[in-house]
């Protein structure tokens, strides 16, 4: 994928999008870590706390996965271009 389809095609989020939609997952995982920590939630609630965070850190790392590969297809484009 070339790295102007990617600023044409109005159907993908653009960075700006995917920066904030991460920067929210991390403060959300880090909010939850420190009310676990805390042990003021009640047991059930640190459950649900946890299922919660097992969840957005799974897609973190997806979305980190999705960086890395978009980053290594436009460093071989670039290699591609000199």
């Amino acid at each position: 994928m070339c790295i102007c389809s990617l600023q044409t095609d109005r159907s993908l989020p653009s960075l700006k999008e995917i920066k904030l939609k991460f920067e929210q997952k991390m403060n959300r995982l880090e909010e939850i870590s420190e009310l676990i920590k805390s042990g003021e939630p009640e047991f059930s609630q640190q459950l649900e706390l946890y299922k919660e965070g097992a969840v957005l850190a799974e897609e973190i790392e997806k979305e980190l996965e999705k960086a890395e590969l978009l980053i290594q297809e436009i460093s071989e484009e670039d290699q591609g271009e000199n």
